[in-house]
């Protein structure tokens, strides 16, 4: 019965998959190139960079560092979904987000096996908050130790719920409370504010005829040319992601880059990953093997690549052994049709 409800699911995942291969769909693109990069990561997490430089990650890869199947996506994926999920009904709501976030991880919800094998200590003790009552953008940590990546690697589905938002202010504050769920102090919610300004810029010159890499190198000068502005007179804040605001990302040599889990340093790779590789696979593989972290860095890069390359550029090896496809395509397409993003 087991083995027979989980080939339905395959299935079902296939036919999705052949379904949203033919539209191209920047949001499907962008949650399943997120998903498939967790994935890649899971294995490899917490190992250094030099381990990987010897057994470098090519390709999907079971048991590892969890002990997971191959293609097992982590909490970075689940909490992007129940994300998605929350904000299908198009209204943005962080109480009914963070009753999505409780439902995966106490029952399981939107994760490959119906429970959670890796969630962060800071969104842990955030979701304790909040079923104990805090008001919902009072439960992220707010010390300065509080600045893991945890808001950023499920922050993706809210760019496309603010894509059609013109005010730059409304969009930053939803983002805000967004990452205040989990993680309430500035860096964090800064962090998240670039990286959704990066991915509706990418969105917009998605549709235009332009080469990918050059698309990511003006999407990121552009969104890097308005936060060196917004935050000119805030050394702290400028100091904190200079690197970024400045736009010497592209001339940074990887030995300037970290991967671990502070939420600086996890958007810094995952830009850099992408400003200096020229497909989905490469920046996916710079991602995963830059070590640390990987599951989180693979899981950033691979939702601004998936947007700009498209679910067509996904070796489709990878797409096929993504575990339970259906969920995250189902989920992908439902609210895509409810933002009727391109």
């Amino acid at each position: 019965m087991t083995d027979m409800h989980s080939l339905t699911k395959k299935v079902k995942g296939t036919i999705l998959m052949q379904k949203y291969e033919k539209k191209n769909d920047a949001m499907i693109s962008g949650i399943v190139g997120a998903a498939i990069g967790d994935a890649i990561g899971v294995p490899v997490e917490f190992l250094y960079r030099k381990q990987l430089s010897e057994n470098p990650v090519t390709g999907m890869r079971a048991h590892g560092t969890h002990n997971q199947p191959a293609g097992t996506w982590s909490d970075d994926t689940s909490m992007i979904l129940a994300t998605a999920s929350a904000l299908s009904g198009m209204e943005f709501d962080p109480e009914r987000i963070a009753t999505a976030f409780l439902n995966w991880r106490d029952h399981g919800a939107f994760s490959p096996d119906g429970m959670v094998f890796d969630i962060g200590l800071t969104t842990n003790t955030a979701l304790n908050r909040f079923k104990e009552g805090t008001d919902t953008v009072l439960c992220g940590g707010n010390h300065i130790e509080d600045n893991g990546n945890g808001s950023l690697m499920r922050i993706l589905p809210v760019a496309f719920f603010l894509y059609n938002t013109e005010s730059f202010e409304d969009r930053k504050q939803a983002v805000y409370d967004a990452s205040a769920i989990t993680h309430r102090h500035p860096i964090s919610k800064i962090a998240c504010h670039f990286y959704v300004e990066f991915l509706i810029q990418l969105v917009r010159i998605r549709q235009k005829d332009m080469r990918a890499t050059a698309a990511i190198k003006r999407a990121y000068r552009h969104t890097a040319e308005i936060f060196r502005s917004y935050y000119k007179h805030d050394k702290e804040m400028s100091q904190t992601f200079s690197k970024i605001f400045t736009g010497e990302l592209p001339d940074c040599s990887i030995h300037n880059i970290k991967s671990g889990g502070y939420v600086v340093d996890s958007l810094e790779a995952a830009l850099w990953c992408l400003l200096h590789t020229d497909s989905y696979e490469t920046a996916i593989l710079t991602a995963v093997n830059l070590g640390h972290d990987t599951d989180t860095i693979g899981c950033i890069t691979g939702g601004a690549a998936g947007i700009i390359y498209g679910i067509k550029s996904i070796p489709m090896a990878w797409k096929k052994t993504l575990r339970r496809s259906d969920m995250v395509y189902g989920i992908a397409g439902d609210f895509a049709k409810a933002c009727q993003i391109l």
